[in-house]
């Protein structure tokens, strides 16, 4: 295997603010809890200590949400490790992307993985458990629908509107077909089809089979994944939506913060 080694300011895909606090995250520090340090994660550790956390509630939607997939012990020892007041997560998300979409997919999953890994060595007396949230409510399907194979573009194309994640798959099949063609027929390649097939069959929308297979791919390192499109879920937080509603008290603050960061 050949590895070629990039310095993080030589990636042109990351925009300047990007690289900036990579390579000097102080002077971002006026925006941020702490900086981005075993230290820093420590100080956060004992900050959030003072949240009240539904961990009941998050458990039973979990629980529910997994009930028709069959997923690693790991995974289920993680959701049970949630109910634990000293268990605190490793967060990630990404929209529901075909076949995963693009690369930063991936490294988002293994990065909040690996991060749990560390922190567990390094704070024993504490649990860490890595979160992928499924972006499913997202709407754009056209940004979602397409992945880039070998250079070549598979893309899946229906007519249906609405919260992506909710949408059938009949039409799905051919690009998964596609894909086959563009893998082609090595063990790892077959790994991979033989995975969509199986979820394509069992899955009833696009977030199922989505979560499916993330669940294939990452479940044997403990990752949990957890669909935000629960009625549960937003019922606990109902307070706030009405507020945002109301008197869309984010707007001035979020306008505030891109004002200022634009110095950068």
């Amino acid at each position: 295997m050949h590895v070629l080694k990039l310095a993080f300011k030589d990636i042109i895909q990351f925009s300047d603010k990007d690289k900036a606090y990579q390579i000097n995250p102080e002077q971002f520090k006026d925006y941020l809890f702490d900086l981005p340090s075993l230290d820093g994660i420590h100080r956060k550790i004992q900050d959030r200590i003072k949240y009240p956390i539904d961990r009941i509630l998050l458990n039973q939607v979990l629980n529910d949400q997994y009930s028709n997939q069959q997923c690693d012990h790991a995974v289920k020892q993680n959701v049970e490790l949630l109910l634990e007041s000293k268990t605190y997560t490793i967060t990630t998300a990404h929209q529901p992307s075909l076949f995963t979409g693009p690369l930063y997919y991936i490294l988002k999953i293994l990065s909040s993985v690996r991060l749990c890994q560390v922190l567990k060595e390094t704070f024993p007396d504490f649990n860490f458990v890595p979160i992928f949230v499924h972006g499913g409510e997202d709407h754009d399907f056209e940004e979602i629908n397409h992945a880039q194979i070998f250079g070549k573009r598979i893309e899946w194309t229906n007519d249906q509107s609405g919260s992506c994640a909710r949408m059938t798959i009949e039409s799905l099949k051919e690009s998964i077909e596609q894909l086959e063609q563009v893998l082609g027929k090595n063990e790892k390649a077959k790994f991979i089809i033989e995975a969509l097939k199986n979820n394509f069959s069992s899955s009833a929308s696009y977030g199922e089979f989505c979560s499916k297979f993330v669940n294939t791919l990452f479940g044997k390192f403990g990752l949990v994944q957890i669909n935000m499109d629960s009625s549960r879920l937003k019922e606990a937080f109902a307070d706030i939506i009405k507020k945002e509603l109301t008197s869309r008290f984010s707007e001035v603050l979020v306008n505030r913060q891109i004002e200022s960061l634009e110095s950068f």
